[in-house]
């Protein structure tokens, strides 16, 4: 007898026939069909062999979905699928049948079911060959994180997700380019959002990054978002920023409020861990109002970077940021301190790293920002502002602008420096920040 398992003859032509699973017949149909395209039934052997793979794909793909995936939906998804197969084939018939059930379906179901046939309405009527969001959005991920660290990928893909979200991430690409649907989208979550103008253009980018990554595939040929332009902002204090959102800078009697407490934990915290952690934001702090560094910048130093009195800062978030800084009198014993005869390792040694890029810095902030918080320092107060205090304290011993915009690495826009040498630059350097002094009433010692 010939082998004519999960095989069947139409005519003269072989097709592969096998049940779906019961969870799926609702919507795919009893019966998986299709064409082998050919007569010899050796031929329909070996491809039926290779349609198994297929067949256990799609039935895969219907359990990672989950049964708990809206009926309308999984009924549109496998409607697409089947888009413009030829009449009176089994393809061809499952589509005019899924046409129909999906017809029948939105008829009853339209006022109760509104955003879920709203999104199945969507997917069914793109043409075939455009691929759900969902796919795209796994890609553009992947491309993203070639180049950019993770917290700057969660930033690039933050509103392009909410707006996924929003469509439905089983909706085809092309069923997404309304300008009109864009523009609601821009209304409700950046126009209306409450935070600066700046941020609200950093959000809309995003959204024209991923469409411009879409585009450069050939996907799609526009970005509903494309045209959308925000009102411009005239001056850089034309637009009130929400409260909370400057970070103010730290007295005196604030820093020694915040050091005692530090020192406090470090003798007294029965947790070994929250003792030595204490210790180490102590002297960060110490070093950050002494230097105007970043968080950042301060906990990535190692020993080797503390030589011939200064800093060397290799990397940060600009080019200006790659600089020397000159290490403050006040500061020098505590440097020798962390040291401590090493040759090389982290200046700040034990730093767990963590946060999605896993800096080193992550847990001292962390740490920073419930001290404080537990002192009753609010939302406006933060580790940042320590390099604002110390940019403060050098506006307030009357150091020149370029000087400060070298020792704390912004970007300057003169171009005074280009006569100095690398010498005459430290120096300066390092009078502008032995200019500055603190009164910490002892707090400065551990």
């Amino acid at each position: 007898m010939s082998d004519m398992k999960y095989m069947v003859k139409r005519g003269h032509t072989f097709y592969y026939k096998r049940k779906y699973p019961v969870f799926m017949q609702e919507v795919y149909g009893t019966f998986f069909t299709k064409s082998l395209k050919t007569r010899d039934i050796n031929e329909a052997r070996r491809l039926r062999d290779m349609m198994h793979t297929e067949f256990h794909r799609e039935v895969e793909e219907a359990q990672d979905e989950g049964r708990d995936v809206p009926l309308v939906i999984r009924m549109a998804k496998q409607l697409h699928k089947l888009k413009g197969s030829a009449e009176d084939t089994p393809e061809g018939n499952a589509e005019a049948g899924l046409l129909d059930a999906l017809e029948r379906y939105v008829n009853k179901h339209e006022q109760t079911e509104a955003e879920n046939i709203k999104q199945a309405l969507m997917i069914a009527k793109a043409k075939k060959d455009s691929p759900s969001l969902r796919s795209l959005l796994a890609e553009y991920e992947t491309w993203c994180a070639d180049g950019l660290t993770n917290g700057a990928v969660r930033d690039r893909m933050k509103m392009v997700d909410i707006w996924a979200d929003e469509l439905g991430r089983d909706v085809p690409i092309h069923s997404c380019l309304s300008e009109d649907e864009a523009w609601s989208f821009v209304d409700r979550h950046i126009i209306n959002s409450g935070v600066v103008h700046k941020t609200k253009q950093r959000r809309l980018n995003t959204l024209n990054l991923f469409f411009d990554w879409v585009q450069s595939k050939r996907i799609v040929n526009r970005n509903p978002f494309g045209n959308i332009k925000l009102e411009a902002i005239r001056g850089r204090r034309a637009e009130v920023k929400p409260e909370d959102t400057d970070r103010k800078a730290w007295s005196d009697t604030q820093l020694q409020t915040v050091l005692a407490e530090f020192s406090r934990i470090s003798k007294e915290e029965k947790q070994q861990v929250s003792r030595e952690n204490a210790s180490r934001c102590h002297s960060i702090t110490l070093i950050a109002i002494h230097t105007g560094m970043r968080r950042d910048e301060i906990c990535s130093l190692q020993v080797e970077d503390c030589t011939d009195g200064a800093f060397k800062v290799r990397e940060g978030k600009t080019a200006s940021a790659v600089r020397e800084v000159p290490i403050h009198s006040a500061i020098k014993p505590l440097i020798g301190s962390l040291i401590d005869s090493r040759d090389t390792g982290p200046l700040i040694k034990g730093l767990v790293p963590g946060g999605p890029d896993m800096r080193p810095s992550w847990n001292i902030g962390k740490v920073f920002g419930r001290v404080k918080k537990s002192l009753g320092f609010g939302k406006d107060y933060v580790f940042h502002g320590l390099r604002h205090t110390f940019i403060t304290k050098m506006e307030q011993a009357d150091v020149s602008g370029i000087l400060i915009e070298r020792i704390v690495g912004h970007k300057s826009h003169a171009l005074a420096f280009n006569t100095y040498s690398k010498g005459q630059t430290i120096e300066a350097m390092r009078e502008a920040v032995e200019k500055i002094t603190y009164d910490l009433k002892g707090t400065d010692k551990l």
